[in-house]
C-alpha cells in the first residue's frame, strides 16, 4: 500500500490523501487488481469547515470525477456533520479500482493523480502524477512441446524443443541431463 499526499493551501495540516493497493494477483492473465481511496485528512483542530460540495478527479485504474457532497467539519453548515472525525481521521471522498495490465515480462506499475477543489476555507490540493510498482509476475514455465532428438552421429545427438510458456513465465536457463544405458543422469 502506498499514500501520496498534499497540502491544502490555507491549512497545510490537512492534506488530500491517494490510497493504493494492489489486491489480487492474476499471473495467467498478466495483472493485477489495482484499488485506490481519494481521503480528506484532518491535521489538526481547525474548525468548522463547511463544504457545499466541491469537485475532485482521479486519473487512473477506474478513476472517477465528481463533486464530494456537502458536509461540514465543526458546529455550522449543512449537510453530514463530521465534527466527530478527531486529528487524524479522515473523510473517504471517492474510491474506485479496475485491473492493470503488465508488461509482457511481468512488470509493471499504476499512475495516478487527483485533485480536490475544496472550496475558499481550504484551496485545491492537487497530487500530481505518481507511480505505484506493482508485484513482478511469474509463472512456473510450463512443459515443452514437441521435444525430439535426432541422431546425428556417434558422438553428437541434436536435441529440440518448442517453448511453451508464458511471456511472464519464460525459463531463464534450460538443463538438459544424460543417461546412458539406465545410468545416473548427469
Amino acid at each position: 500500500m502506498s499514500v501520496f499526499t498534499a497540502s491544502y493551501p490555507s491549512k497545510t495540516s490537512w492534506t488530500l490523501q491517494l490510497v493504493v493497493d494492489e489486491g489480487t494477483l492474476d499471473a495467467p492473465n498478466n495483472r493485477s487488481y489495482v484499488s485506490w481511496s481519494l481521503r480528506l485528512y484532518r491535521g489538526d483542530t481547525s474548525t468548522p469547515w463547511n463544504n457545499a460540495g466541491s469537485s475532485y478527479t482521479v486519473s487512473g485504474p477506474g478513476g472517477l470525477s465528481g463533486t464530494f457532497p456537502a458536509f461540514r467539519f465543526g458546529s455550522t453548515g449543512t449537510g453530514v456533520n463530521y465534527s466527530s472525525i478527531p486529528v487524524g481521521g479522515y473523510v473517504e471522498i471517492a474510491s474506485g479500482g479496475a485491473w492493470v495490465t503488465h508488461n509482457p515480462d511481468g512488470s509493471g506499475s499504476a499512475t495516478l493523480s487527483a485533485s480536490h477543489a475544496a472550496a475558499a476555507t481550504l484551496g485545491t490540493a492537487t497530487i500530481g502524477s505518481s507511480s505505484f510498482p506493482l508485484t513482478t509476475l511469474r509463472q512456473v514455465p510450463s512443459v515443452p512441446a514437441s521435444v525430439a532428438l535426432a541422431y546425428s552421429s556417434d558422438t553428437q545427438l541434436n536435441l529440440t524443443w518448442d517453448d511453451t510458456s508464458p511471456t511472464n513465465g519464460l525459463p531463464v536457463t534450460n538443463q538438459v541431463q544424460t543417461s546412458v544405458n539406465g545410468g545416473s543422469f548427469t
